[in-house]
């Protein structure tokens, strides 16, 4: 929804900005022509209104949990955790707490997805590692392979091959 909002809002901008520069370019632009305008603007006006509302509500909407998760036994929990933490901050995750949950998070999602790892034990010494990528609008996604992100993805997965390799 949000990008569906987000396409509205650069159409309705594009084609304002693409209708008027040629013509304050070309020196035709004058009180008649803006006055004919006018109702192509106010629909693109209303386009871009709705664009936002769209955003504002893709952002609010609860999103759906997508990670793939993996079981590992181990032997002591203080030992793994410390093996853990060092294993991420190796591959360059830092930890954070990012709605309420305590996780590992790779990347900006400036010119690649978001990359998660979480951590979690029970007390019969058995890890549970989920990984997940998030894109554009916070939408998370889990490891399969779909097309999109599908490097950052992969980066991941292979993140959490290696890290149950090192702790096992």
């Amino acid at each position: 929804m949000f990008l569906i909002g987000l396409s509205m809002l650069l159409f309705s901008i594009c084609s304002v900005v693409f209708c008027v520069i040629p013509l304050f370019l070309t020196g035709t632009l004058s009180k008649d022509i803006i006055a004919y305008l006018m109702p192509f603007f106010a629909v693109l006006f209303i386009i871009g209104a709705v664009g936002i509302a769209l955003m504002a509500v893709g952002l609010c909407v609860k999103r759906k949990i997508k990670r793939t998760t993996v079981k590992v036994a181990c032997s002591q929990i203080e030992e793994t955790q410390r093996k853990v933490s060092e294993f991420l901050r190796k591959k360059g995750y830092k930890s954070i707490t990012e709605h309420g949950e305590n996780v590992w998070k790779c990347g900006v999602g400036f010119l690649t997805a978001m990359k998660y790892i979480k951590i979690e034990f029970e007390k019969n010494n058995t890890m549970f590692v989920s990984g997940w990528v998030r894109v554009i609008g916070g939408n998370e996604q889990d490891l399969s392979g779909t097309f999109v992100c599908v490097v950052p993805k992969k980066q991941v997965m292979r993140d959490l091959t290696e890290l149950q390799s090192c702790v096992c």
